[in-house]
């Protein structure tokens, strides 16, 4: 018995600085206090702002490998928000930029063909039936025209043969 642990990543660069100008007067915040409100920037910015640029990866990974991977990445992460694990963890970078990694994460019993398709076409897996180098690359990455936000997206497969771990499969 196999079973495949997906884990499907995003990470958030935001430059906190470049939002304070935006979000510091809508708040009567004085500019002295930014390090203090860090976390509620990050909030903010992500609330108003990941979502649009986010849409605009997809189209643009949709084209650059097809719309049925995308599509299936994109249930899977639904599936994996309702049955599996997520974690995130924000991380201090140079000055006030900061990155946030976010982590969905699930069993599968099976491989989605789309995601297999994508994979067989590594060096690695076809050579050794192994997961190679691939998967550890982002699919893309986008930007805001300043710099301000950028998400970084991506996957990576692990293949798993304990059968204690696969009876708990989501799917």
């Amino acid at each position: 018995m196999s079973c495949f642990l997906i884990k499907i990543w995003r990470i958030y660069v935001v430059d906190v600085a470049k939002f304070w100008s935006e979000y510091a007067p809508l708040k009567g915040y004085p500019p002295e206090i930014l390090t203090e409100k860090v976390e509620e920037v990050l909030d903010y910015a992500l609330s108003k702002y990941a979502n649009n640029l986010f849409s605009k990866l997809v189209d643009k990974l949709k084209k650059k490998y097809s719309e049925e991977l995308i599509d299936e990445l994109m249930r899977l992460e639904e599936v994996i928000k309702d049955y599996g694990n997520y974690s995130n963890e924000i991380i201090p970078s140079l000055g006030f930029t900061f990155h946030i990694k976010e982590v969905l994460g699930g069993i599968f019993s099976y491989l989605p063909e789309e995601i297999y398709n994508l994979v067989i076409k590594d060096k690695d897996f076809k050579e050794s039936g192994k997961f190679g180098e691939i998967l550890n690359e982002p699919l893309g990455r986008i930007s805001e025209e300043d710099n301000s936000l950028e998400i970084i997206y991506g996957f990576v497969v692990e293949k798993i043969s304990e059968e204690s771990i696969c009876n708990l499969a989501i799917e």
